[in-house]
């Protein structure tokens, strides 16, 4: 996502790094949840 990139360079970094955070860890635990599911 380059617009939140850009967004993050102009406006500071902390809002976007939580989103980025937060999105991360989701994607983290969906993967977990899939490979326990596929095991």
């Amino acid at each position: 996502m380059p617009q939140l990139e850009v967004f993050a360079e102009r406006h500071g970094l902390l809002v976007v790094t939580i989103k980025d955070l937060v999105s991360y860890l989701k994607g983290e635990v969906v993967e977990d949840v899939v490979q326990k599911q596929v095991a």
